[in-house]
């Protein structure tokens, strides 16, 4: 298991959507390769570990906005409404795009 599977692949936090930890898999297993100039098998055992336990977290991380519930809560004058959440669509998850 990789401590830091986001920093294996080069990539932060917030900017760790499924489709950029795909891409960016993609970009470093050209040179990471056992066939390609300076690849070997160990290191692309480590960048195919990170991938997968970056994929993994990503896909599993709740919504920031609603905490994982789908919904919000606005206030409205003296009540309040509850509606979907904008930034999950009410998927209760961060990134839409898995």
């Amino acid at each position: 298991m990789t401590k830091d599977p986001l920093g294996v692949l080069g990539l932060e936090h917030l900017e760790a959507s499924p489709s950029r930890i795909k891409a960016r898999y993609r970009e470093l297993a050209k040179s990471a390769h056992p066939d390609a100039p300076g690849g070997s098998a160990e290191a692309m055992a480590a960048l195919s570990d990170a991938f997968r336990q970056a994929l993994a977290q990503a896909i599993d991380a709740k919504c920031f906005a609603c905490a994982g519930t789908g919904k919000t809560t606005v206030a409205a004058g003296f009540s309040s409404v509850t509606l979907t959440c904008k930034t999950c669509h009410g998927a209760r998850r961060r990134w839409n795009d898995g």
